[in-house]
C-alpha cells in the first residue's frame, strides 16, 4: 500500500464516483437484479458508497497541521530538480534552518555546490533534506504574506 498523500483524496473520490456510476447505470434496474429481488441490496451498496465518498472528500477540509518557522526570518526555497525525499521533490517548497551540510566555504574553488539542510515547509518533519543549491531557487520575498499565514494555505 502506498503512503498517503493529498492526491489520494481526489483519486479516492474519483474511484468511488466511478463505481457508484457503474452500479447505478448497470445494476440498479437490471432485469435479473430486479427479478431476484436484490434491488434493495444494490441501493444499500450505493448508499454506503455515497457515505464513503463524503467521508473521503471531507479529508480535504480537515484542519491542516501547520508548523510555523522557528526562525525570526525564515528562508524558503523551491525545488526545480530532484525527485525524491532525500534531495527534494520538484515543485515543493522547503524551509532552510540556516545549517549547511556542505558550506559555501567548504566548496570554494571546487566543482561542488553547497548543500543546505532543509525540510518541507509547514511540516513537523526533521531537517533532513539535502538541498543542493544547484537544484533549488530561493523565494526572495513573501510579498503577500502567504508563506507564514496558515489561513492562506
Amino acid at each position: 500500500m502506498n503512503e498517503f498523500n493529498e492526491g489520494h483524496i481526489v483519486e479516492g473520490c474519483d474511484r468511488l464516483h466511478v463505481i457508484q456510476s457503474n452500479i447505478d447505470q448497470f445494476l440498479v434496474d437490471h432485469p435479473a437484479i430486479v427479478r431476484a429481488g436484490c434491488n434493495d441490496k444494490i441501493k444499500k451498496a450505493l448508499e454506503l458508497l455515497s457515505e464513503a465518498y463524503q467521508e473521503v472528500g471531507a479529508l480535504n477540509h480537515a484542519e491542516p497541521k501547520v508548523q510555523k518557522s522557528h526562525r525570526k526570518d525564515p528562508k524558503y526555497f523551491i525545488c526545480f530538480a530532484g525527485g525524491d525525499d532525500e534531495v527534494g521533490q520538484i515543485g515543493v517548497v522547503y524551509e532552510w534552518n540556516g545549517e549547511w551540510i556542505r558550506s559555501p566555504e567548504a566548496v570554494e574553488g571546487k566543482s561542488k555546490n553547497p548543500i543546505m539542510k532543509l525540510r518541507k515547509a509547514f511540516t513537523d518533519d526533521e531537517f533532513d533534506v539535502w538541498g543542493d543549491t544547484g537544484m533549488f531557487s530561493g523565494i526572495l520575498s513573501d510579498e503577500y504574506g502567504m508563506l507564514e499565514d496558515s489561513d492562506n494555505l
